[in-house]
């Protein structure tokens, strides 16, 4: 490797040349030795964020530069697009030097200097490509974002057993067995398109998300009052905000049946967090836990990027610096 000419360069030259790099280039730069990875690591090229999408094949987003894994294996595909023209991709596929998907994993996260994959998106819509092994080769790494959808729940819902994940969302119809993925600690927990399905009260009580979102996933207005009261009486401690979307009307007696509740005061800053935009007569009222934690109920109309939401139900607890306004 010392006879190799262009590490003879002052490192100044060097990382001007490697920058004029494109970055396929500067990637396969990368995998000629410790040294050569040190340097691209160093450049940043490649940002500091990975994304993988797991279909029929193992997409890897770094940056400008998209990496697709072939079946077993046996061909990797790169391509970016072309900065002197917007509408073009170059492209370059070469068979895999025997390195496995995780071995490529590894690398792009060294490249990045982070120690977690930013997002991981599954589609489990191809029972062709074996999911499990897929699984095999994530274990063990740390996901900021995991998206699970596809038809093939057996296979997809193990993913949801990932030991360190701080935010899943489910594009699917979820079974009722999901309580196991849920009582982890998850940052924010969301479930979308799920046709209407009951909801499960126990579930929600068992999370310890930060966040929970249900969307077409019904839930009573008698479960939604027995939520609040759970609550109040000091359940999901880490919960600062709460949505469900459904296509049932909500009876309004039923919520507020038992509940000590305020008229609100104020609005609440949360309610434009999460892509939330609430209707100007939404209504809302405010509730106080026992240890003095207070929260902004909301229900009727709203909207998530343009989309309205005619039967939206939402809670958002006050941050501390709000209580001391």
């Amino acid at each position: 490797m010392s006879s190799f000419a262009l590490l003879c360069l002052p490192k100044n030259e060097l990382s001007k040349v490697l920058r004029y790099m494109d970055p396929i280039t500067q990637f396969w730069f990368s995998l000629l030795s410790k040294k050569t990875k040190r340097f691209i690591i160093l450049l940043q090229v490649f940002g500091d964020k990975l994304a993988i999408r797991v279909e029929t094949r193992v997409r890897i987003e770094l940056g400008s530069l998209l990496l697709k894994i072939g079946y077993f294996n046996e061909y990797i595909e790169m391509w970016y697009k072309d900065p002197e023209n917007s509408g073009c991709f170059v492209t370059n596929k070469w068979r895999s030097p025997g390195i496995t998907s995780r071995q490529w994993i590894d690398h792009c996260l060294e490249l990045t200097g982070s120690n977690s994959v930013d997002n991981l998106s599954i589609f489990a819509y191809d029972r062709g490509f074996d999911m499990n092994a897929c699984y095999r080769n994530l274990t063990g790494l740390h996901f900021s974002n995991l998206h699970l959808s596809g038809d093939y729940l057996p296979d997809i819902q193990m993913f949801g057993g990932l030991p360190d994940v701080d935010t899943i969302c489910f594009s699917f119809s979820l079974k009722p067995n999901y309580q196991q993925i849920i009582v982890r600690n998850l940052d924010k927990f969301t479930v979308e398109n799920s046709d209407g399905a009951d909801g499960q009260l126990n579930n929600l009580l068992a999370s310890n998300a930060s966040f929970i979102k249900l969307t077409e996933m019904t839930l009573s207005s008698n479960q939604i009052n027995l939520f609040l009261k759970h609550w109040i009486a000091g359940s999901n401690e880490m919960l600062r905000g709460f949505m469900l979307e459904q296509l049932e009307a909500y009876n309004v007696q039923s919520i507020f049946n038992g509940l000590d509740y305020q008229p609100s005061v104020r609005e609440h800053h949360g309610v434009k967090e999460n892509n939330l935009y609430l209707h100007p007569h939404t209504q809302k009222f405010d509730i106080t836990r026992n240890d003095g934690m207070r929260a902004t109920f909301y229900w009727a109309l709203g909207w998530e990027q343009r989309h309205v939401i005619n039967s939206l139900c939402c809670m958002f607890v006050w941050d501390k610096f709000m209580e001391d306004e």
